[in-house]
């Protein structure tokens, strides 16, 4: 079975925002003008921005939004999506993981739902993923303490893992969070420990 559990997951996440349309007002010309009540993305503007407009939008179904999914992942439907080999299906997620980003809203989803969405995730790292064994030649390496903006774990530099999608080359490896697959965070994300400024609402006046 090919690992595409998390793209159907997020097909099903756009239908329940879906979902939730009801009619706000009417159109010049008289046609129903729809809003929404979404929980995870901005429904209304994904519908504009990959349906080109609001044509047909009252009779939305799963299987058109998982072709807007495979849209947002760099296919050109979902069937095209599917039949991706594992590796590239891995860039897929990665290009819709960077997509969805944009229309993400700021709630955030229940504790049962985040750790069911957590779970599938890893599932994908380690079917799509391996790691690399590296093997370092310098000893008299300096190891500084990093800090992972995913997870927000510390751990020194030495301890990240590398990793690369299956078939690639290990050249192709990656550097990620010490606790990859559970954490997904990847070299962006690694920060000297103490640059992260944010503080919060205590940092407000």
């Amino acid at each position: 079975m090919k690992n595409i559990e998390y793209f159907k997951l997020q097909a099903k996440n756009l239908f329940r925002d879906y979902k939730t349309q009801h009619t706000s007002d009417n159109h010049e010309d008289g046609t129903p003008l729809y809003s929404y009540d979404p929980k995870y993305f901005n429904i209304d503007e994904i519908i504009y921005d990959f349906n080109n407009g609001y044509e047909g939008e009252e009779n939305f179904t799963l299987m058109k939004l998982q072709h807007i999914i495979a849209q947002m992942a760099g296919c050109k439907n979902w069937v095209e999506l599917i039949k991706l080999p594992e590796d590239k299906l891995a860039y897929a997620k990665r290009t819709l993981d960077d997509t969805l980003a944009i229309y993400r809203l700021e709630e955030f989803p229940t504790e049962e739902e985040y750790f069911a969405q957590k779970k599938i995730e890893i599932e994908f790292n380690k079917k799509s993923y391996e790691e690399v064994i590296a093997i370092s030649t310098n000893n008299n390496e300096l190891h500084v303490m990093l800090e992972c903006l995913h997870c927000g774990e510390q751990f020194l530099s030495n301890e990240t893992k590398l990793v690369k999608i299956k078939g690639q080359p290990d050249n192709m490896a990656e550097e990620v969070c010490k606790h990859w697959p559970e954490c997904d965070g990847r070299s962006y994300d690694l920060i000297p420990a103490g640059h992260n400024n944010y503080k919060g609402d205590n940092n407000e006046k």
